[in-house]
C-alpha cells in the first residue's frame, strides 16, 4: 500500500523545551543536516522499558485544569508570572444557576502601569453549545467559544463584564461577584447571562487566559491558555444551600480525569472521535500512549493502549485493527488534516496492521513517500497494549532534535487514508506530546 504525502496532508513544528542536560546528549543524534543514529542489530529483542514518567504537562477533568507554565508562541508581550495561566475551575452552582470560573496564573497578580505599562485582562472563553471551528487564535484552533467573562485591570480597579460574541451583547458584573487573590482571579456569573446556543450548562466548555492588553486585540497580546490545546468541559455541584460555600468549590474534584499529559506519555478517559461510524469495540477505543527515545538514541519505542484486550488473531476481516502513530520531526504544519483536530501534527507514521493474515509494521516518511516493512519481531500485542520498536535512522530529523519529536496514536477499523470516518480515537485527544528520553543498552 502507497502513502504519500499527498493522502495524509502533513503538519508544523511544536515547540518543546527539553531539559538541558538531555539537550546536549542528544545534540549528535537527529538534528538538521547531522547522520541518523545507527539501527538496531537485526533480530534485536522487544523492549519494555521500565519507563518513569516525568512531571506532567496537563491534566484535564470536569470543571479542572492544571499545567505547567508555559507562553503561546504567539505571544509578544512581557512575561510577567501574571500573564502565564497554570490553571482553570470551571464549575456550575447555585442548584444550576451560576457558574463558578476560577483562573490561575504562575504568580501574584499585581496590576502596575509601573510594570511594562501592563494592566492584565483575565479572559475566559465559554462553549455554549454553537460556537464553530476552528476558533480565532492561531495554532489553537480546538479552542472554541460564543461567550466571554472578563476580568479586566483598570487605573481605578478591576472591572467584571460577560460578552456574547454572536450579538455582542455586553452585562456588566457588579462589585462582589469577582475577586482577584494571590495568583488566582474568580468570578460567579448567573447563568442567564450566558444562555445556551445548543446544551445543557452542564456540557458546556470553558478555557482561560490572560492578556497583556484587553480584547480586542490580537492574539499575540495573550499570554497563554489554560487547557493548551482545547477546552474542558464544567463540572457541577448540585444539592447544599442557594449560594454553594466557597470551601466546597475549593474542595471541588473531578469525578474523573479526562486526560493526563506528560513527557513521553498520555493518559485519556475512553472516548470515541465523534465523526466515527465504525464498529465501538474496546480494542480501538485508545486511553494511552507511551513513546521514548532510546538504546542512545538509536530507537524509538512506541506504546498505544487500548480500554480492551486487542485480537491477536482476528477471526475474519471485520475484525482487524491498525494502529497508527503519526510523528512531528520538524516539519509538520498547522492545521493538521483531521477535522476538529488541528493541533495534532505528524510528517511520519508508524502503523501496525492486527489481521487475521498476522501482525505486521511498516513506516512512512511523508516527506520522501519512503515506505519501509519491520522486521516480525519489533511490533508486539500484549492484552489491551501494542508496542513497536522503530529504529530512528527510518525516522530522520525534518527540522527537530529527537528530544523535541512528537507523537500522537490512532486507531482505524480499516487503513482507509481518505475516510475520517474509520479512525476511531486520539491520544492525546487534541495535540501531540512529545517523546521521552531514556538511555541504556540492550
Amino acid at each position: 500500500m502507497n502513502m504519500t504525502k499527498n493522502s495524509l496532508r502533513s503538519p508544523k513544528r511544536s515547540t518543546v523545551s527539553v531539559e538541558a542536560l538531555e539537550e546536549r546528549a542528544l545534540m549528535s543524534y537527529g538534528g538538521a543536516g547531522s547522520s541518523p543514529p545507527p539501527s538496531p542489530p537485526p533480530g534485536a529483542p522487544m523492549i519494555h522499558a521500565p519507563f518513569r514518567f516525568g512531571a506532567f504537562t496537563e491534566k484535564v477533568g470536569p470543571g479542572f485544569v492544571a499545567k505547567t507554565p508555559e507562553f503561546y508562541s504567539h505571544y509578544t508581550g512581557p512575561r510577567f508570572p501574571y500573564l502565564d495561566p497554570t490553571g482553570l475551575r470551571a464549575i456550575v452552582i447555585n442548584q444550576g444557576q451560576s457558574l463558578y470560573l476560577q483562573g490561575n496564573v504562575a504568580g501574584p497578580i499585581i496590576p502596575s502601569i509601573n510594570q511594562g505599562g501592563v494592566l492584565p485582562t483575565y479572559v475566559f472563553g465559554i462553549n455554549r453549545g454553537g460556537a464553530t471551528y476552528p476558533g480565532p487564535f492561531p495554532g489553537k484552533g480546538n479552542i472554541t467559544f460564543d461567550a466571554i467573562v472578563v476580568i479586566s485591570a483598570t487605573p481605578n480597579g478591576f472591572v467584571g463584564s460577560v460578552t456574547d460574541t454572536n450579538d455582542g451583547m455586553k452585562t456588566v458584573l457588579p462589585p462582589g461577584t469577582f475577586q482577584i487573590r494571590g495568583n488566582s482571579v474568580s468570578a460567579i456569573v448567573p447563568l442567564s447571562a450566558l444562555p445556551s446556543t445548543g446544551v445543557a450548562p452542564t456540557d458546556y466548555q470553558v478555557n482561560f487566559w490572560p492578556r497583556s492588553v484587553p480584547p480586542p486585540s490580537p492574539a499575540s497580546v495573550i499570554g497563554g491558555f489554560a487547557p493548551q490545546n482545547s477546552d474542558a468541559p464544567v463540572g457541577a455541584i448540585f444539592g447544599g444551600p442557594p449560594v454553594t460555600p466557597i470551601g466546597r468549590i475549593m474542595n471541588y474534584r473531578p469525578p474523573f480525569l479526562t486526560e493526563n499529559i506528560g513527557a513521553g506519555f498520555a493518559q485519556k478517559a475512553p472516548n470515541f472521535y465523534q465523526l466515527y461510524n465504525g464498529p465501538r469495540v474496546p480494542y480501538l477505543n485508545a486511553v494511552g500512549v507511551n513513546a521514548t527515545i532510546t538504546t542512545f538514541g538509536q530507537v524509538l519505542v512506541l506504546k498505544g493502549t487500548m480500554q480492551g484486550p486487542i485480537p491477536t488473531h482476528p477471526m475474519n476481516a471485520s475484525q482487524s485493527a491498525f494502529y497508527v502513530f503519526g510523528i512531528n520531526r520538524g516539519s509538520a504544519t498547522y492545521p493538521g488534516p483531521f477535522p476538529d483536530r488541528g493541533n495534532i501534527l505528524f510528517d511520519a507514521v508508524v502503523f501496525v496492521s492486527d489481521q487475521p493474515s498476522g501482525l505486521t509494521a511498516n513506516v512512512v516518511n511523508l516527506t520522501t513517500g519512503a515506505e519501509t516493512a519491520l522486521p516480525g519481531q519489533y511490533a508486539s500485542v500484549r492484552g489491551n497494549t501494542v508496542q513497536v520498536v522503530v529504529p530512528t535512522s527510518l525516522l530522520p530529523s525534518t527540522g527537530a532534535l529527537l528530544s523535541q519529536y512528537s507523537v500522537n496514536l490512532w486507531p482505524r477499523n480499516i487503513l482507509n487514508l481518505h475516510a475520517n470516518n474509520v479512525i476511531s480515537s486520539f491520544v492525546p485527544e487534541y495535540s501531540d506530546v512529545t517523546v521521552a528520553t531514556r538511555y541504556f543498552r540492550f
